[in-house]
């Protein structure tokens, strides 16, 4: 019986060590990533009206009328005054004020408009399946489950030796 238990055993490590079983490589992670970055920039030219100081020159006339009166004459800008001296003669002056005025200018300015955009996108993936460059034979399937077939065969025969023994024994 000691006999058929070895003969078993080595049968059993013959067959299922032929017979081991392969798997894929395991799964391989894989990332895709994608990014977009456009940019338009238009450039133009605006006219924008802005106020300048502009100066006014002080300015002085004299003018002399005969048989005239007195006059005196004022405005935001200027001062005039008219007058008869005592020989008959009209003198008149003219005075503008010193002053700075604002004055509207069109100015030429160039303007700028950019448009940004962006645009990403990633694809993840964590298991990858990879094909198997064959399928496996008739033979190779039959021994990958005469193997489990041997181990189970194995362990009917280790049973029924148990049982055998305990029977004798008793």
């Amino acid at each position: 019986m000691r006999k058929f238990v070895v003969i078993g055993l080595i049968l059993l490590l013959a067959l299922t060590g032929c017979c081991r079983k392969t798997s894929a490589p395991p799964s391989v992670s894989h990332s895709n990533q994608q990014d977009s970055i456009r940019e338009k920039v238009v450039v133009r030219i605006d006219t924008v009206k802005i106020t300048v100081p502009v100066e006014i020159p002080v300015e002085r006339i004299v003018n002399v009328l005969p048989d005239k009166d007195t006059s005196n004459l004022e405005t935001s800008m200027a001062v005039s005054t008219a007058f008869i001296d005592s020989l008959g003669f009209l003198h008149h002056t003219l005075d503008n004020k010193a002053q700075t005025i604002q004055t509207p200018v069109d100015v030429a300015v160039p303007v700028s408009e950019t448009t940004h955009e962006e645009y990403h996108s990633s694809e993840k993936s964590d298991s990858v399946y990879v094909a198997v460059p064959a399928q496996l034979t008739g033979g190779q399937k039959f021994l990958i489950k005469a193997g489990w077939l041997a181990v189970a065969a194995m362990i009917a025969l280790i049973v029924y030796a148990t049982y055998r023994l305990w029977r004798r024994r008793g």
